[in-house]
């Protein structure tokens, strides 16, 4: 029963970190830059946050015990698994991208090379919100299962 709170915790957690995340995708389709750094903030820190969290819940939850999960929910939790990987690297990357040509933000011209990269980072973040709202679906019937279990 904890784990599964503990988990249920997480997708609000996860939920709202992809909200900030699509307000933030908004603000700079709107062209407010510091708003969008604001937004992306938050969904990081959230994310981090529940990083630091979930070692905390292994430590002192330990790990699921998956014994008598189906395979149907063993190869949902895989793909699950994959699309946070997906997640975090391409959320991480597009936020080394930003911290490179944070300079160029405030400057009238900007550079080819920081073109490019404002341009990758853009396609990362994409593909950053689409994993994780991937995640979010595949963690749901995960969390479908888990409460059936019960």
């Amino acid at each position: 029963m904890m784990n599964l709170m503990f988990w249920g915790y997480a997708y609000l957690l996860t939920t709202t970190a992809v909200f900030f995340a699509i307000l933030g995708w908004r603000n700079i389709i709107a062209g407010d830059i510091q708003a969008h750094k604001q937004k992306m903030g938050a969904a990081i820190n959230l994310i981090l946050f529940f990083v630091v969290s979930y070692v905390v819940k292994v430590i002192v939850l330990g790990r699921e015990d998956k014994t008598n999960w189906t395979p149907f929910y063993l190869y949902t939790l895989y793909i699950h698994e994959t699309f946070i990987a997906l997640m975090l690297l391409t959320g991480g990357w597009a936020r080394w991208l930003a911290h490179t040509f944070r300079t160029s933000l405030t400057g009238d011209s900007v550079s080819d090379v920081h073109q490019k990269q404002r341009r990758l980072h853009g396609k990362l973040g994409r593909a950053c919100i689409a994993s994780a709202l991937c995640g979010l679906f595949t963690a749901t019937i995960i969390l479908w299962g888990m409460a059936n279990r019960l």
